[in-house]
């Protein structure tokens, strides 16, 4: 009977300590989650890039998988994969996972930790990729949440169909984008105004987080080589129709600071010649089975011929490929397991389109990036959307 009494009075306080742990690791947004030998940590995160979450820190003996999950309406874990991310044993800090939607405001997720144990680098959940967990708690609930901090992010870039685009933008309220030639001799180093573009929320809630807002610059010369400073500024008169005005509208400051960022012009005038990139065409082989590649040199124009498998493409470099047909047959590029990083079909995103570094664009069929370390760890071939056949493989040279 004492037996009895002790294992009953056992499961209650077990019972009693993971309901309390499970309140605990959710009240307090984040935490750790796995066993002794593999975890990881997570925190509640403020997101200025709202399609890619942040693992603070893993600890890891073996490969793994780090799964994203949404939160069902109950805010408890769903089995709606948002994200997932294959790691080898190591330690890791700042892991960036990318995600298949944006967030919402203050929306919950889960992480969880599984072991990478049939083929590494291919997700098994129903066979051997099984959970790590030392507790009844197998995943880490977090929130992330829109940063109200105003930011803008631009690369170095050209001009193409005499606009610039400014790669991300956060505001609080209705704003101007206002590009300025470079002036060591102006206030904040903003000369002349060359061009400007509003930006604001439909539906009147902030904040406004937007990427790739464009700034036409038509009306200007602009060179290779110049310094523009891209600015923030309110918007005094926040009526359709107005227009930017330097003597009403005043720049955006953060802890007294203005909002700006700068970039170099790479291209050699208003026309959109990249001069500074390397620059590819493809298009279609007759029997919709194959790209065909031709490398275009920068200096001299001169157009050489590839193979398929025979694309190299080199990290830190800036690429410029040109798809005439990209409408029928639209570029993807993808990792080893087939996930998209980068996409030119109106029906796929890819998860490397808002990194700030790459700088993707993709405009009337000319695609613009920069092979990033991060990018080029992952890359490995690239298919046509609508052609299976069409697809090759990349050679990555540090």
């Amino acid at each position: 009977m004492f037996d009895r009494i002790c294992f009953v009075w056992q499961r209650f306080l077990k019972i009693i300590v993971i309901v309390s742990a499970v309140k605990l690791l959710i009240a307090c947004g984040g935490g750790v989650t796995g066993d002794a030998e593999n975890f990881i940590t997570v925190n509640d995160q403020t997101l200025v890039n709202l399609d890619t979450i942040t693992i603070s820190s893993a600890s890891l003996q073996q490969s793994v998988w780090v799964v994203i999950y949404e939160a069902d309406q109950l805010g408890s874990k769903s089995d709606v994969i948002l994200g997932k991310k294959s790691l080898s044993a190591d330690e890791y800090e700042n892991i960036t996972i990318s995600l298949d939607r944006d967030v919402n405001n203050h929306e919950t997720f889960y992480a969880e930790l599984r072991k990478d144990s049939g083929l590494i680098g291919i997700y098994e959940p129903d066979t051997l990729d099984s959970v790590i967990s030392q507790s009844a708690v197998t995943a880490i609930s977090f929130t992330a949440s829109f940063s109200t901090t105003p930011y803008i992010s631009v690369r170095d870039q050209e001009i193409f169909e005499n606009s610039i685009t400014v790669s991300k933008v956060v505001s609080d309220q209705s704003a101007w984008l206002v590009a300025h030639r470079y002036d060591e001799n102006s206030a904040n180093n903003l000369g002349e105004s060359v061009g400007h573009q509003k930006i604001a929320e439909s539906n009147g809630k902030y904040p406004l987080h937007s990427a790739n807002e464009i700034i036409g610059v038509g009306a200007s010369q602009l060179n290779a080589g110049e310094v523009l400073m891209i600015a923030l500024y309110d918007n005094a008169n926040d009526v359709e129709g107005d227009n930017f005005n330097q003597q009403e509208d005043n720049l955006i400051t953060v802890d007294g600071s203005p909002v700006v960022a700068q970039l170099t012009l790479i291209g050699e005038d208003n026309s959109g010649q990249c001069n500074n990139c390397e620059k590819f065409e493809i298009q279609a082989n007759d029997t919709n089975t194959a790209y065909l590649w031709t490398a275009i040199n920068r200096q001299n124009g001169e157009k050489t011929a590839l193979n398929s498998n025979d694309v190299e493409l080199v990290v830190g470099k800036i690429y410029q490929i040109t798809n005439p047909s990209h409408f029928s047959h639209p570029l993807i590029f993808r990792d080893a397991n087939n996930a998209i990083l980068l996409s030119q079909s109106q029906f796929s995103r890819g998860s490397f389109e808002n990194d700030l570094q790459v700088g993707w664009s993709d405009v009337n069929g000319v695609m613009t990036f920069t092979l990033t370390a991060e990018l080029a760890a992952e890359l490995a071939n690239y298919v046509c959307d609508f052609h299976d056949a069409m697809t090759g493989e990349f050679i990555i040279t540090p």
